[in-house]
């Protein structure tokens, strides 16, 4: 389960272009028309309730896909 605050878009890809500092993964935020910005991914992208309350089914099936899908992505990544 996602819990309360769901991301939108995903904290593993995320991490994928972050640096760990003081236990955190740190990105840059680039927008248009905006200077970049310096954030951790578990602030990044995420909303309270996105996919619904907690347990919804679409919290369930967006963490199975996640589950299902990260060992291919780390691997990708490598």
């Amino acid at each position: 389960m996602a819990g309360k605050n769901q991301h939108h878009i995903w904290q593993m890809l995320q991490r994928g272009f972050s640096l760990k500092e003081h236990n955190d993964n740190h990105i840059w935020v680039y927008r248009n028309g905006v200077a970049p910005e310096r954030t951790v991914t578990r602030l990044f992208g995420q909303q309270s309730s996105f996919y619904g309350p907690r347990g919804s089914e679409a919290d369930e099936n967006i963490t199975n896909f996640e589950n299902a899908t990260q060992s291919f992505i780390q691997d990708a990544r490598k």
